[in-house]
């Protein structure tokens, strides 16, 4: 019979978003996290244990940011035109 060890009791993360940092609707994003020592024995010749530190990197785009800024300009050089 076989186990599967999940071990993940006791978990830290935290992230940071800087938004329109390249171009507008792009934001950067990063995360850091760790999963504090843990372990488990599952019998008398088996056990398990993890400790792991992690890091993040990613883009989001927000399409509804970058068309509204669009529909901004456009409504602008509309209303300059009048």
């Amino acid at each position: 019979m076989a186990h599967t060890a999940t071990i993940n009791q006791h978990r830290l993360t935290g992230g940071l978003r800087r938004g329109d940092a390249m171009f507008p609707g792009i934001a950067h994003d990063f995360c850091a996290g760790a999963i504090f020592q843990a372990s488990d024995d599952f019998g008398p010749h088996t056990s398990a244990s993890v400790a792991v530190h992690y890091l993040g990197l990613g883009l989001t785009w927000r399409e509804v940011a970058a068309a509204c800024r669009e529909c901004d300009s456009v409504a602008a050089a509309a209303s300059e035109r009048k």
